[in-house]
C-alpha cells in the first residue's frame, strides 16, 4: 500500500523544483552572461522550460488522480544571487539541484508502491530528468574542454 502522505509530501516538492527551481528561475527573470562558447549552452537550457511545464502538468495530475493536496511552492532565495552570472557558474548549481530533484523523484517512486501506474509514471518523469542531468554534465564537460583547449 502507498504511503500516500509521503508522496504528497514528495509530489509537492517536485512540482516546487518543477516550477520553482533555479533553472526555472534563470529560463523566466534572470540572464546569465554568455559569449560564443555558451551561447549554445544557454540555448539549450531555454529549452528546460517546455520540458518543466509538461513536468508540472504531469505531477499536478497525479497529485489530482490521487486525491492528494498540493502545496505551492517558492523559488530558492540563491535564485536572487543569479542574475548576469554565467553558464560556466551556473552549471554546477543546476546540475546539484539536477540530482537532488533525481533524489526526490526516486523517493516518490518507492512511496508509490504497489501503484503500478503511478510508478509508471514516476519513473517516465525520472527518466527524463535524468535525461536533463546527462545534457547539463554534458554541457560541463564540454565547457571544461573548451576552456582547457584555450591558449593561455
Amino acid at each position: 500500500m502507498p504511503n500516500f502522505d509521503a508522496l504528497a509530501t514528495e509530489l509537492n516538492r517536485l512540482l516546487a523544483t518543477e516550477t520553482h527551481s533555479v533553472s526555472r528561475h534563470i529560463e523566466l527573470e534572470a540572464t546569465p552572461y554568455t559569449d560564443a562558447a555558451t551561447y549554445k549552452v544557454w540555448r539549450d537550457l531555454k529549452h528546460f522550460k517546455a520540458e518543466s511545464d509538461d513536468h508540472a502538468r504531469r505531477l499536478s495530475q497525479l497529485l489530482a488522480e490521487h486525491d492528494l493536496s498540493d502545496v505551492p511552492g517558492n523559488f530558492p532565495q540563491l535564485a536572487a544571487f543569479l542574475h548576469y552570472v554565467d553558464i560556466k557558474t551556473l552549471l554546477p548549481l543546476l546540475i546539484d539541484e539536477k540530482r537532488q530533484q533525481l533524489a526526490a523523484y526516486e523517493r516518490a517512486v518507492s512511496h508509490a508502491a504497489d501503484e503500478p501506474s503511478l510508478q509508471s509514471a514516476l519513473n517516465d518523469l525520472l527518466g527524463e530528468n535524468r535525461e536533463q542531468l546527462d545534457r547539463l554534465v554534458a554541457h560541463r564537460a564540454a565547457l571544461a574542454g573548451d576552456a582547457q583547449s584555450q591558449p593561455a
